[in-house]
């Protein structure tokens, strides 16, 4: 419940992400890994979470009482990070650019990315409403 004028913050994970997805296919071009599958794509058991998260379509899709925006929390998974992002040089700019990518196109990284913030606001004009 929010308090008119009050805003939350959800940090969701979203299923199937094209950016995480994109991303991995760019690691593995530049760690010599090859590989372009769609079978190849992290959506393995270890990167999963438990509790079978809904799409951004469905999510678009309802008819939600407030108002609310999508912003990037984080754009790749904690999977990704290990098998791609090492402690050297190379992971360290791996991670500056991942950070651009959200800087420079948040809402898209918060859309496509792995797991969005997904920021409620409720109306002043609530009250009104209610009485």
């Amino acid at each position: 419940m929010l308090k008119p004028g009050g805003v939350a913050v959800i940090v969701y994970w979203w299923r199937d992400t094209p950016l995480q997805w994109r991303l991995e296919r760019l690691a593995r071009m530049f760690a010599g890994r090859g590989g372009s599958n769609e079978s190849d794509k992290l959506s393995a058991v270890g990167n999963t979470p438990s509790h079978f998260p809904h799409s951004l379509q469905w999510f678009e899709t309802q008819d939600w009482p407030f108002r609310y925006q999508i912003e990037p929390f984080r754009v790749i998974g904690n999977t990704f990070m290990r098998s791609y992002v090492n402690d050297g040089w190379t992971g360290k700019l791996s991670l500056k650019g991942v950070f651009a990518l959200q800087q420079i196109a948040p809402s898209y990284c918060g859309r496509y990315g792995q797991m969005p913030a997904i920021i409620l606001r409720k109306d002043h004009s609530a009250v009104r409403e209610a009485e």
